[in-house]
């Protein structure tokens, strides 16, 4: 990269339960068109329940396996009232 050129940066916040071919194609056009990409999951302080049957935690690392190939960043955000 050009020593002056800015980076170009995607942000994808979602709680991704279930994750869906969506989801998925979403982050592979942030991968593919951007210098970085951050994926931040929601609700990363909430339990699984029937609603959200998916941990932050099962989401994350079906993420990074899937694109492992790619440099990106993922983060859990807490919900608060």
């Amino acid at each position: 990269m050009e020593k002056n050129k800015k980076k170009k940066v995607s942000i994808y916040i979602g709680r991704f339960a279930p994750l869906h071919k969506g989801h998925e194609e979403t982050i592979q056009y942030c991968l593919n068109n951007y210098d970085e990409t951050v994926v931040f999951i929601g609700s990363g302080n909430k339990r699984r329940t029937l609603k959200n049957p998916f941990s932050t935690n099962m989401i994350e690392d079906w993420i990074i396996n899937k694109f492992e190939k790619y440099k990106f960043f993922v983060k859990t955000i807490n919900d608060y009232l």
